[in-house]
């Protein structure tokens, strides 16, 4: 299933015990553009039928801003996502309470540019703010370890972990392990052409299996970019991600 608590959240009807079906005896909570793991879960192959009134979509973000949440979806565009019900799932209507400032995209010549512009930025959200809570967040563990270790050089203190604290407000992950997670900024890195998608994972693959890859490398990063509460960075070295938003 999706990330929980997005959109939508549907109440749904299955069997209770002795056969009969009841409101309320199961809550799933699914947002389809977020499916990066395997393939799609059917409800209905497990006896769970969502007709009639039982499902409903939520359409208001009260978590990130207008303008972080419009990057977001923009990435999802072009592609058909299909919910666990087996219907079309579209974002028409879906909107954010929240305004804030658009998202900044950083075009450097090089990893170590774009290290040392990264952590001026950095330092220029941690001075004199509380409660900041920053995610670096990046394609692969390799590129994860590289930051980290760049960042340092700057005297950028990086945490070892998922989770953020007064003293290292940086956390460093992948995109994968960023998943529930929310951060007042957010750094999307290693968003180039040769790392996202990873083609490797595409070769020898049926069309339709190829398909279904591409769109698991566009909600990955859908994920990603979703995790900035008020300010979004991307970072580009080189050529950019097909999938990034024009």
């Amino acid at each position: 299933m999706g990330d929980c608590g997005v959109l939508p959240r549907r109440p749904l009807e299955v069997p209770a015990r002795g056969g009969q079906a009841g409101p309320n005896d199961i809550f799933i909570a699914e947002d389809s553009h977020q499916r990066i793991y395997g393939q799609r879960l059917v409800l209905r192959n497990y006896g769970i039928e969502t007709c009639g009134r039982a499902s409903s979509k939520l359409r208001v973000n009260y978590r990130t801003t207008a303008q972080n949440l419009g990057y977001a979806t923009a990435i999802l565009e072009g592609t058909e996502w299909v919910d666990s019900e087996e219907d079309v799932d579209e974002l028409t209507g879906y909107h954010s309470v929240r305004q804030g400032p658009a998202p900044i995209v950083l075009h450097s010549a090089s990893k170590a540019e774009e290290a040392a512009r990264l952590a001026e930025h950095i330092k220029d959200w941690t001075q004199g703010e509380e409660d900041v809570s920053i995610g670096v967040l990046t394609r692969t563990n390799q590129r994860g370890e590289e930051i980290a270790r760049q960042l340092g050089e700057h005297d950028v203190a990086v945490s070892a972990g998922r989770r953020t604290s007064t003293e290292r407000p940086v956390a460093v992950m992948t995109m994968h392990n960023a998943k529930g997670l929310e951060f007042t900024h957010v750094i999307l890195l290693d968003v180039s052409a040769e790392a996202l998608p990873q083609h490797y994972l595409l070769k020898g693959l049926a069309p339709a299996e190829a398909d279904e890859a591409l769109q698991r490398e566009r909600a990955l990063l859908y994920v990603a970019a979703s995790r900035a509460r008020d300010m979004l960075l991307v970072s580009e070295v080189g050529e950019a991600s097909e999938l990034l938003p024009a």
